[in-house]
């Protein structure tokens, strides 16, 4: 049964509205969709004395770079890069650096060796480069596939903007 809204006297013939029935204007916007950029994360294979010291560089430096991520283009194969950086002492052993890249997931993990009695005698800022040395070292070592030359420009230039902010910072904070 279908209930027609009363007539008003002088109103222009046309269809009657549905009483009691509330329409909602049709809404024809039209979004972009949904685009993943380049994500980073961080891991590590470390000694628990680099533990705290490879936090505070670490973290500052992943917020950076994740800030500086997203302006890449989108259009980049690689969507996930997982930093994992290995500081052991001698006396644990060695790991072997190492990178995993997939296509078809479109991620990578790049780790890097960095020298435990290197980093341990670096100052807070001297930590900051070998932390992205190990990084960029890993960027360079994945397969134009999953990250072409353009992009891995962009990646590299990101990392080198992220060292001078972090840099900037730490130089002011230890004034």
């Amino acid at each position: 049964m279908i209930c027609l809204g009363p007539r008003v006297p002088g109103e222009i013939v046309g269809p009657r509205p549905l009483s009691g029935v509330v329409v909602r204007p049709l809404n024809f916007t039209v979004r972009r969709p949904e685009v993943p950029r380049i994500r980073f994360a961080i891991t590590g294979v470390v000694s628990p004395d680099v533990g705290a010291t490879l936090d505070a560089v670490a973290n500052p430096f992943a917020e950076q770079l994740r800030s500086r991520l997203s302006r890449v283009d989108a259009s980049c194969p690689l969507i996930l890069l997982v930093y994992a950086p290995i500081i052991l002492p001698a006396t644990l052993g060695a790991v072997d650096s190492d990178s995993e890249a997939s296509l078809r997931t479109r991620t990578a993990r790049v780790s890097e060796n960095i020298g435990y009695e290197a980093w341990m005698a670096a100052a807070r800022s001297e930590r900051l480069h070998l932390y992205a040395a190990g990084l960029k070292a890993g960027i360079m070592k994945l397969d134009d596939e999953l990250l072409p030359p353009r992009f891995r420009t962009e990646l590299l230039e990101a990392v080198d903007a992220t060292i001078l902010k972090l840099k900037i910072s730490v130089a002011t904070s230890d004034v």
